[in-house]
């Protein structure tokens, strides 16, 4: 809660706690006078779980709200003012995730970090682990998973297997073909970031 995390902030003030700290933090909840008092305290750096810029996806991970996209700029530009280092978590490969719904990722991070307001990410490609709402119920998200058989390189025993099924219930993409997309939008997601020659590793 805002009030109880406020009262926190100031608390640590008050008794002259001299800390750093971080942590990870709810895009939808904050104002201006929390994320300045959670400086004040000592905070950082706060990463998010962002996941992705496609409203629907964010639908169907129950992750949307009315507004959505502009509590998630007030937060974050609320965080930056106070001198609090932002990082999102970041995932692509969702199912039926199209060419337009990750160019949003892309067009997100690159629109963020070229302004200076989020300083790090993670970008990771879609693992189905249990539990999660795609392990238990995979036909709400138009894909066949095998419970049995891990995902394929770069996931290992962490995510399993899963194919895109069309309208129709047949196969449309195999795992092999999710695989090869995820290794690519993951390797290309930061490609809108201008970042100078001599400051890469």
């Amino acid at each position: 809660k805002v009030s109880w995390t406020t009262e926190f902030a100031n608390e640590i003030v008050k008794r002259n706690i001299k800390i750093k700290w971080t942590d990870s933090a709810n895009l939808k909840v904050g104002d201006r006078d929390m994320f300045q008092a959670m400086a004040a305290a000592g905070c950082v750096k706060l990463w998010y779980g962002t996941e992705t810029a496609s409203p629907r996806i964010l639908k169907e991970i129950a992750k949307w709200t009315d507004g959505m996209f502009e509590k998630i700029d007030n937060t974050l530009v609320w965080a930056h003012e106070a001198g609090i280092w932002n990082g999102a978590n970041l995932i692509v490969n969702f199912p039926h995730e199209t060419a337009e719904e990750y160019e949003m990722l892309k067009n997100f991070i690159g629109d963020y970090y070229n302004k200076g307001i989020v300083n790090c990410f993670n970008v990771n490609w879609l693992a189905i682990t249990n539990p999660s709402a795609m392990y238990a119920h995979p036909e709400r998200h138009k894909i066949k998973l095998d419970r049995t058989t891990p995902m394929g390189p770069g996931l290992g025993p962490f995510g399993w297997k899963w194919e895109e099924l069309d309208s129709n219930g047949n196969i449309c993409n195999t795992s092999k073909e999710i695989n090869k997309r995820g290794r690519y939008r993951q390797a290309n997601a930061l490609e809108y970031l201008n970042i100078p020659k001599e400051n890469l590793t």
